[in-house]
């Protein structure tokens, strides 16, 4: 969802391709998970090395803040929320934040190894949307999980190679299309992100609307929507080009249902959406729906 920020102007940001994917001040990878249902269900937080727990925290509550609550995390300095430090040795210390409640399986002095799960993703702390923050240190240093590289390196440096824990992640991803779906009205995002079930769509539904996620929006970007009917034919179709660079952004198109029912059969949502660039970057997502 966002990357560690290498630009140590305040105010700016940069992520380690030189791209926008970070905000200013930003000391780890965010890694994100789908929704609030995912979370419930479990997704497992492994450790990136071998090594000895250090310290952690497990009691914080998992939930969507409203802005006062978030202010009062932040007072009571634990915008981490759920954490826990592993010690890697040579200096290096890792570690995990916004961690589900109770979910950690480890203790202080615990060995662990490589891949090990040591808990599991929550949203505790100062958060909006069920993710993993990893932060690593190197005597103190802030260093990128990516690249290895100390946070204060210009983006764009050669990467080190010399840090194990390198291999486990993927390479850059300049945006993501990540989720989408059907519902019978504008859909309320507040609602997606805690993965509540949505109204399923019949054929008596008084609208069809299909909505899609992105993370790593970026200004100018083209986001291509169309909505299909059994027939293969466009029910309604959407162009937008992005006037704000956002971490999460949210679109949706649909169609009101007139006197008769939505025909039965398949339709599919289709999103493409397009960076100018050299080469020039594109993503597609598609999403079906069967109505009887």
């Amino acid at each position: 969802m966002n990357y560690l920020d290498t630009d140590p102007t305040e105010g700016l940001s940069k992520d380690f391709a030189c791209g926008p994917r970070s905000y200013d001040g930003h000391k780890g990878l965010d890694i994100a998970i789908r929704s609030g249902r995912e979370m419930k269900e479990g997704i497992a937080v492994l450790s990136v090395a071998d090594g000895t727990i250090y310290r952690t925290r497990a009691s914080e509550d998992d939930k969507f803040l409203t802005r006062e609550e978030l202010d009062k995390i932040r007072a009571a300095k634990k915008e981490c929320g759920n954490g826990l430090m592993i010690d890697h040795g040579d200096g290096i210390i890792s570690h995990y934040c916004h961690l589900q409640k109770n979910s950690i399986t480890v203790k202080p002095g615990d060995k662990v190894v490589a891949g090990q799960p040591i808990a599991k993703i929550g949203m505790s702390g100062v958060t909006e949307h069920p993710h993993l923050h990893l932060s690593i240190y190197q005597k103190g240093k802030i260093i990128d999980p990516l690249t290895g590289l100390e946070s204060t390196q210009a983006c764009g440096t050669k990467e080190r190679t010399d840090l194990t824990f390198r291999k486990k992640f993927t390479t850059y991803e300049p945006f993501a299309l990540y989720d989408g779906g059907f519902t019978t009205q504008v859909p309320d995002f507040d609602t997606i992100a805690q993965g509540q079930e949505q109204k399923p769509v019949t054929a008596s539904s008084p609208a069809l609307v299909f909505w899609a996620g992105i993370l790593g929006l970026q200004v100018n970007d083209e986001v291509t929507m169309v909505l299909r009917g059994p027939d293969g034919m466009a029910v309604a179709e959407r162009n937008i080009k992005a006037e704000k660079t956002r971490a999460r952004q949210f679109y949706y198109l649909g169609k009101k249902r007139k006197d008769a029912d939505w025909a039965s059969g398949n339709y599919k949502g289709e999103v493409v959406l397009k960076r100018a660039g050299s080469p020039p970057v594109e993503q597609r997502f598609n999403h079906e729906l069967v109505i009887k």
